[in-house]
């Protein structure tokens, strides 16, 4: 099971994160749309990179609280 979900603006951002914090594959997975979160109660997401651009950003924090997740967010040093 994943320990943690990326939602950033790309998968390739979502690879670098992972990839900065020395994570294996086998522990995240990144948040391509919102029905990825379905059915995966109390998981924490990890708001990074240009996330805030997404056009499916509501759907997706909607959809994490109805699912009780966590959600953090870390700073990409873009300002």
């Amino acid at each position: 099971m994943k320990r943690f979900m990326i939602c950033a603006g790309d998968h390739r951002q979502a690879e670098t994160l992972a990839w900065l914090m020395k994570t294996p594959n086998s522990d995240w997975s990144y948040v391509f749309d919102s029905d990825r979160l379905l059915g995966l109660r109390g998981m924490t997401i990890i708001m990074w990179g240009t996330w805030k651009g997404r056009a499916d950003i509501n759907l997706i924090f909607a959809t994490a609280q109805a699912m009780d997740m966590t959600i953090l967010y870390m700073n990409d040093g873009r300002g």
